[in-house]
């Protein structure tokens, strides 16, 4: 008959090669040592590497009983959030508050009520690699299934979902230039930071093919293209039409439209560092990733080679819509991509910085991280407010009619004058 076991004896227990879960008596997953060292990250602990051991856990409502089984032993206590797998060490152990540093046990028990197995619905503004291969980790570790969606038009979407009883994502992660405009969507005080900080680098030239005078685009009509360049001609806050660098930027990208300058390419960043292309618009991390700009722009384009100050910092927020059913498995989410774990993987190459400030003290004599931190020093980040919204909604449209030649740059600038001083 099983009995409960003294500390001692299982922190002495041989050990052993594997940990298996069940839930309520059925086998959930297991994890042998090469698995368990796959997962690991360093830990807030010392010396310690190894992985959380909540994130190989079932997604629970309540916890009723939690068991570990080493042989005949057996040691009831509570799934704490301390408890670690540490695994760069001699052997393989469990460590946490209460149960002191033991022998990884082989088996653990749950009992208790499961989140609600339903697929998990993730919506991006933009498309991120980097996030959804965490929550594609995530859905593995757990079971769970993730729909991800990426829509441009993530606030319109979610009106409409919201206000006609459609389906609405337990999670959405879209960058902080949205903020104001979703607010009123999302549970108050839900949102959280997931990655702080990636930059919208504008124009580079590489030289290679300059006779070719091909433009890499990602969309001309893209905010994060047309700010940083008006910055560059010398844009002042707040943005008004009547400055004349808002004028010089719109110019500019009707030249490059009308030289047929340019070029639309779903592998724009690649076409570029391969010399394909002499110029790359669009969203990407640090400049030291990209060869260097050995000549000069002709008169029809007047820029220096290289980047257009200042780069123009793109913060990502993730929220909870305030009418989804499926809170607790979003609150999961979060707690999840925000951990040491993610954080860690985070790679300042893909110009991403770590938000939990633990995790970024581990990024030591990293070049990537120390361009990245000056261009933090330099950049500007677009504001959040109802004038700013408005400008996202029109200036596109009037760039696109624009460089089609269906408006003037100066007819232009007035319909963007109108639209911003025009009444709610």
């Amino acid at each position: 008959m099983n009995r409960l076991a003294p500390l001692v004896l299982l922190i002495f227990a041989l050990p052993l090669s594997a940990l298996e879960i069940h839930l309520n008596g059925i086998y959930f997953g297991s994890y042998n040592r090469d698995s368990l060292k796959d997962l690991s990250y360093k830990l807030p602990y010392a010396d310690e590497e190894g992985v959380f051991l909540n994130e190989l856990l079932p997604l629970m409502d309540d916890v009723r009983r939690f068991r570990l089984y080493s042989g005949d032993y057996i040691l009831e206590t509570g799934p704490s959030e301390d408890l670690r797998i540490v695994t760069n060490e001699d052997q393989i152990y469990l460590r946490g508050e209460g149960i002191g540093s033991l022998f990884l046990p082989d088996s653990i028990e749950l009992e208790g009520t499961e989140r609600e197995e339903k697929p998990l619905i993730v919506w991006f503004d933009r498309k991120d690699a980097h996030m959804e291969r965490e929550l594609s980790l995530f859905a593995r570790l757990h079971h769970r299934e993730i729909e991800f969606r990426v829509d441009p038009g993530i606030v319109s979407l979610l009106e409409y979902n919201t206000f006609n009883d459609r389906t609405l994502p337990d999670l959405i992660v879209f960058s902080r230039d949205k903020k104001n405009s979703l607010s009123p969507l999302l549970k108050e005080g839900e949102m959280k930071e997931p990655v702080p900080y990636k930059f919208s680098r504008t124009v580079y030239l590489s030289g290679s093919t300059y006779g070719e005078n091909q433009i890499i685009a990602a969309d001309f009509a893209d905010l994060n293209i047309f700010y940083p360049l008006a910055l560059h001609y010398g844009l002042t806050e707040p943005f008004t039409v009547d400055d004349p660098a808002v004028s010089e930027a719109l110019t500019y990208l009707r030249n490059l439209y009308r030289a047929e300058a340019y070029k639309i390419s779903a592998d724009y960043p690649g076409d570029f560092i391969s010399g394909k292309a002499d110029r790359y618009y669009g969203m990407s991390s640090v400049f030291s990733e990209l060869p260097g700009p050995p000549i000069m722009l002709d008169e029809r384009f007047p820029l220096m080679p290289g980047e257009i100050p200042p780069p123009l910092k793109v913060s990502i927020l993730m929220g909870i819509p305030g009418s989804t059913g499926s809170t607790g498995t979003a609150e999961d989410l979060i707690a999840y991509l925000t951990g040491y774990g993610v954080q860690q993987r985070i790679d300042p190459e893909t110009g991403y910085l770590p938000v939990n400030e633990t995790v970024y003290t581990l990024l030591k004599d990293n070049a990537a991280k120390d361009t990245l931190l000056l261009d933090l020093e330099r950049a500007v980040e677009l504001p959040s407010d109802d004038r700013s919204d408005k400008l996202r909604f029109v200036l596109p449209k009037i760039i696109r009619l624009v460089i089609n030649g269906r408006l003037t740059v100066e007819q232009g600038l007035a319909e963007i004058g109108n639209y911003l001083n025009k009444e709610k």
